[in-house]
């Protein structure tokens, strides 16, 4: 099983993008996408949520800001919440795109 994970903060339409062109394409194939979300104060919780509901493979986490954090703190924090095999790490703006999963579980 391949888990993605997306640390996130304050970039929604990003994000929406991003998880609607893995959940095209991961229909077929066992998977776990988590997002990371680092405190955000625009929509990116509710994008999570509806992704969530929509879809159950997705899930999503809160981390609190804190005054030294960073992406890195975010990153570390998703990274360490895959309980599988494989992990890709996925920007919130990167898009999944043609036949990528499939040769990722090759």
């Amino acid at each position: 099983m391949l888990t993605f994970v997306i640390p996130t903060w304050n970039r929604a339409p990003q994000l929406r993008r991003s998880l609607c062109s893995i959940a095209e394409r991961v229909s077929t194939h066992p998977v776990k996408v988590i997002v990371s979300d680092h405190g955000s104060t625009d929509e990116t919780p509710q994008v999570i949520a509806e992704f969530a509901e929509k879809y159950p493979f997705v899930s999503g986490t809160r981390l609190e800001r804190g005054d030294a954090d960073d992406y890195a703190t975010n990153f570390r924090h998703c990274f360490g919440l895959a309980a599988t095999k494989w992990t890709w790490t996925f920007g919130d703006d990167d898009l999944l795109a043609g036949n990528e999963i499939g040769r990722a579980h090759v």
